[in-house]
């Protein structure tokens, strides 16, 4: 068995991995965190923790709802040299390995090896977990921390030792200074394991979590929640658009293909005791969850949701049986064409930030001063655009590009460069440099 083992690791780590090793920068939430970890160090890591906002945006115009963003994973980031930052895009890699392990250690101790083995081959596959590794954020980091926390959870029900309820607060804590829709998430899994099992344990673990998190903070993390809620209400007030939620319906089931395998499950078997209980709860809140989400991309809640549902459809499978082996191929086989078309999307920018348009940033370095400002088109770019420059710097979009080309203003400031990765029309801004598909435009007032 150890060897199938190192083989699905092996290829895991191949799946995640391909892309990275081919560009030097990849994803779009990437030099976000590389610079908020440059700001923390400089800056200081307790100040950064405690104080209500950030002095990120001293290098990104950006909206409320970055710079109030929880910052334990940047905190992480922090303590590697600048030397390293090309190499932080293999962290949400590791990270998910690590979740890969923990699976494997759980599914040994509990199951046979045709389910240790089933499992590991399903979250290996799965096209949501390809994806959060291919960009720099605290995706796969808080994911760990919800799955070392839940697991804390579950044995506590199954021996009752209050100390298991400790060790969940902690890891709940780390969720809650990591991550806003991992936290969703948690909140979504504690309250309906909180009713399945008739208990108030994963209420307490919540509690413990928020209070240790404003202590911790110095009451910042109330600025962060303000911010948080403030989002969750902006997207009710966008409504229901029917075509877009059929979208993201498609979505969660091309992140978890082997969705398909519960269609055919006589769903009380997974119901036959603690354990299966606690992991068919855990996994299927989340999966409604994602469903009954009207707002923002509810599909993301299956990055939190493929654990369990790797154990619960590696339960379900038996490979004997001609249907349930039709169906996990032919899910096998979804998931090798969902992720194959996170490579193509994954292969072009603004996914990749390549050495054409880091030469372009690389020029208005040169010749730029202090307090030049610019701006991107399209505005995924502004972020890199700060972190090569060293100015600030501001992604544009929509009414943006047209007020930004005839006025040379955004938010009352004047601009003085725009990159861009097409040609542009205007009298006020004249081409200065090119490298291929990428332009740098000087404001001539």
């Amino acid at each position: 068995m150890i060897t199938y083992i190192i083989i699905v690791f092996t290829f895991a780590i191949l799946l995640r991995t391909l892309v990275l090793f081919k560009y030097k920068f990849v994803g779009i939430d990437t030099f976000f965190h590389i610079l908020r970890a440059c700001v923390i160090k400089k800056e200081g890591r307790i100040k950064e923790l405690t104080q209500r906002s950030s002095k990120i945006k001293q290098i990104l115009i950006t909206s409320r709802w970055w710079i109030y963003y929880p910052k334990l994973f940047d905190i992480f980031l922090s303590f590697f040299p600048h030397k390293f930052h090309k190499y932080f895009k293999f962290i949400p890699v590791i990270f998910d390995i690590f979740c890969m392990v923990i699976l494997y250690l759980f599914t040994s101790s509990l199951f046979n090896s045709q389910v240790v083995i089933l499992s590991l081959i399903i979250y290996s596959l799965s096209p949501i977990l390809i994806l959060v590794c291919l960009s720099l954020s605290p995706r796969t980091f808080s994911n760990l921390f919800l799955i070392l926390s839940s697991l804390m959870l579950l044995l506590y029900f199954l021996s009752h030792n209050f100390l298991f309820i400790i060790v969940s607060s902690f890891f709940v804590l780390f969720i809650y200074l990591s991550h806003k829709l991992t936290l969703q998430s948690l909140f979504v899994v504690f309250i309906s394991e909180s009713l399945v099992f008739h208990s108030y344990a994963p209420l307490v673990v919540l509690l413990f979590g928020f209070l240790a998190s404003v202590i911790l903070t110095k009451k910042s993390y109330l600025k962060i929640l303000d911010s948080h809620i403030r989002l969750l209400k902006l997207f009710l007030t966008k409504g229901f658009k029917l075509r877009k939620k059929m979208k993201e319906l498609i979505f969660t089931f091309g992140s978890f293909p082997f969705i398909l395998i519960f269609l055919f499950t006589q769903f009380s078997m997974l119901y036959n005791n603690n354990v299966k209980t606690f992991i068919t709860t855990w996994f299927f809140s989340l999966f409604f969850a994602s469903l009954i989400w009207l707002w923002g991309d509810s599909y993301r809640y299956m990055t939190n949701a493929v654990f369990p549902g790797s154990i619960l459809a590696a339960i379900t499978i038996d490979l004997n049986n001609f249907l349930f082996s039709y169906v996990f191929f032919f899910s096998a086989l979804f998931s090798l064409f969902g992720i194959i078309k996170i490579f193509k999307i994954f292969s072009k920018p603004p996914r990749i930030i390549n050495s054409d348009i880091i030469s372009c940033f690389n020029y208005v370095k040169r010749h730029c001063t202090q307090n030049d400002i610019l701006v991107t088109i399209p505005f995924q770019y502004y972020t890199a655009a700060a972190y090569f420059t060293k100015i600030q710097s501001f992604g544009l979009r929509g009414k943006d590009i047209k007020v930004v080309l005839s006025k040379g203003r955004i938010l009352n400031k004047k601009v003085s460069w725009i990159v861009s990765n097409s040609k542009i029309s205007s009298k006020i801004f004249k081409l200065k440099f090119s490298s291929k598909n990428f332009f740098v435009y000087k404001c001539l007032r």
